[in-house]
């Protein structure tokens, strides 16, 4: 709301609806004010902003260059300087511009008023006829007013020819045969006179744009005509398409419209749309969980794990002790010569367990050291401890009797080592979590660098992440058929 009622030039509305806000307002909602207040040029609004949003976020330069830019655009140029002189003596850096073509495989990558490009010449070159042709075929002024300094005009239309994007259109297009699409991807919002000009040149000069509404127009089509016809291949791209929207509010909305035809025209399903925020605002990016700004890179790959249990998989103190055992038969098998030896040994580990694991997203109690996940019956050498339940109990809790062939999980969890000893034993049973047909486990690191977890018996050590939850996902794998029943006939 506080966005709509800038926008349109209530800006008053929107401040009061920020003092009557039963929560505090974040950067988000002073950005927003912020943005109405640099279109609609509110010099004195936007000072009371500001002293609001860099307490949420003083090293961040978003909030300094838009006042800097209200001021230069209302003729204060020398309150424009002191905001960057104040930059500098806080470190707060203002990114520059940047633009990065990818020419035969190559990324070539453009800052702005960047002259370093060994190609640079031609560069220069290029642009003069690409300037002469779009003046004169298309009526092109340049915008000066995207230029928010103190300089002589001639000094403004230099500065705009070196905009980044520009650079990065005139090598392409001395790169790059007739009619091939050139993609220029920017760091920042691209200002009017570039995105103007951009449209020019695709007029005066052959390059082909493909906008969001061709690749929903020809692309899905071609994909839903192959699928129709009994390709499985096309069927399964068209279902689980995803859309990645590189840009800010202006080109995630334009995408979002575009995806919008696809329910009007009874085109299911719609891909869902992730955000890469490019842009100066990246409200929608905010809103629907993007953030508002794009990392250079991911600081930690990304992997993931796909593996079939048939019994149980458990997570923590129990798989702890199975790794332990493991490594110990190892090191010295002659310690582990058979089931009873071997079972001595899982006992001792049991008992002297006081490993603590993070808490499931399930929220067991808190004395809880493991988590298992059961399918069937049997469990560490024919042990049942889910146990035999009474019907009062099952109607008390929602549960059902459980059986190897209902489809359900039965979740117990497992306190310190005497108590697991004790289950072992069928003397008490496990703490009943839950039954489900499928689990996600959300495992946040913390201070834990690894955590203990198996499958039908195997263990291992699972690394975690201190900034990112590990996620373990278990359901249910459709098999054709089962195995029969063992037994005399």
């Amino acid at each position: 709301m506080v966005d709509l009622l800038a926008r349109n030039g209530l800006l008053d509305e929107a401040k009061e609806m920020i003092q009557k806000m039963p929560m505090k307002p974040d950067a988000l909602i002073w950005g927003a004010l912020m943005a109405g207040c640099r279109f609609h040029k509110n010099v004195e609004l936007a000072e009371y902003v500001v002293k609001h949003w860099i307490l949420l976020e003083p090293d961040k330069s978003g909030a300094y260059v838009l006042l800097a830019n209200i001021y230069a655009a209302s003729g204060r140029h020398n309150s424009a300087r002191e905001i960057r002189h104040l930059m500098r003596e806080k470190g707060v850096d203002k990114t520059p511009g940047c633009s990065t073509v990818k020419i035969k495989g190559i990324i070539h990558q453009f800052v702005v008023g960047d002259l370093s490009h060994p190609h640079i010449k031609d560069i220069l070159t290029k642009w003069h006829e690409i300037d002469s042709r779009i003046r004169l075929e298309e009526g092109y002024i340049p915008d000066k007013k995207e230029v928010l300094v103190d300089i002589e005009e001639q000094e403004k239309e230099d500065a705009l020819r070196r905009h980044s994007e520009k650079l990065a259109i005139a090598f392409a297009l001395i790169s790059t045969s007739d009619n091939m699409p050139i993609r220029i991807v920017k760091n920042l919002r691209v200002c009017h006179d570039c995105h103007h000009v951009t449209k020019l040149i695709s007029k005066v000069f052959d390059i082909t744009i493909v906008k969001p509404s061709d690749f929903v127009e020809y692309a899905l089509a071609c994909l839903e005509q192959l699928a129709e016809s009994g390709d499985h291949s096309a069927r399964f791209v068209r279902d689980n398409l995803r859309v990645m929207v590189a840009g800010g509010d202006g080109t995630v909305g334009w995408v979002l419209g575009c995806l919008g035809e696809l329910y009007v025209q009874n085109r299911g399903p719609v891909p869902p749309v992730a955000v890469i925020p490019l842009g100066t605002g990246n409200d929608l990016s905010r809103s629907f969980g993007w953030d508002g700004t794009a990392k250079g890179e991911l600081p930690e790959t990304v992997s993931c794990f796909d593996g079939v249990f048939y019994n149980y998989f458990s997570i923590g103190m129990d798989a702890q002790v199975a790794y332990g055992f493991h490594q110990l038969r190892d090191e010295k098998p002659f310690l582990a010569s058979g089931p009873l030896s071997n079972k001595l040994i899982y006992a001792g580990y049991t008992c002297k367990q006081g490993w603590f694991f993070t808490q499931c997203i399930s929220d067991p109690e808190l004395s809880v050291r493991a988590i298992v996940a059961l399918n069937l019956h049997n469990y560490a050498s024919g042990r049942n401890p889910w146990g035999n339940l009474k019907p009062e109990y099952l109607e008390k809790r929602g549960f059902v009797e459980a059986h190897s062939d209902d489809g359900l999980l039965e979740i117990f969890g497992l306190k310190q080592g005497w108590h697991a000893s004790l289950v072992m034993v069928e003397l008490i049973s496990a703490k009943h979590i839950a039954q489900a047909a499928a689990i996600r486990i959300e495992i946040k690191g913390g201070q834990w660098r690894d955590a203990f977890m198996q499958m039908d018996g195997e263990p291992w050590k699972q690394p975690l992440s201190s900034e990112y939850s590990t996620f373990v996902d278990i359901k249910k794998v459709p098999y054709p058929s089962l195995i029969v029943n063992g037994g005399d006939r």
